[in-house]
């Protein structure tokens, strides 16, 4: 699954380098899957969005804003990427220059889950 994530993401961003990144993106607390966007499904396509945003922007992303709701019907808990996913993959994606970095900081722009959800639908538009 990760490394399929990868290829997609990747794919999406153009396959170009990054460049050293001037901002930190983040997914605003408390993570992904706020209100109708609970499924996995719908929080992976927000994350791609959050890659996409943070490609164009050169930004890093913030691995721990990156918090998985853990069912659809739990609004309160929440899982880490770590716990969920081998990052391995995107790492070394990341040190090819072809995702954004995920670093461990705290980051300098927030985006809402709608935001993202927005942003993944244009570029589904864009596609057709």
């Amino acid at each position: 699954m990760a490394r399929w994530f990868v290829l997609v993401a990747w794919l999406a961003v153009g396959g170009a380098p990054t460049a050293a990144y001037d901002a930190v993106y983040g997914v605003a607390p408390p993570g992904l899957g706020l209100q109708g966007l609970s499924g996995l499904s719908n929080q992976q396509q927000c994350l791609l969005a959050l890659v996409l945003t943070a490609k164009n922007q050169s930004a890093a992303i913030s691995l721990p804003s990156i918090r998985w709701r853990a069912t659809w019907k739990s609004k309160t808990r929440y899982l880490s990427s770590e716990a969920l996913w081998d990052l391995a993959p995107w790492a070394a994606a990341a040190a090819e220059g072809l995702l954004p970095p995920l670093v461990d900081a705290t980051p300098t722009a927030n985006v809402t889950n709608h935001r993202l959800w927005l942003t993944h639908q244009d570029y589904v538009r864009r596609l057709r």
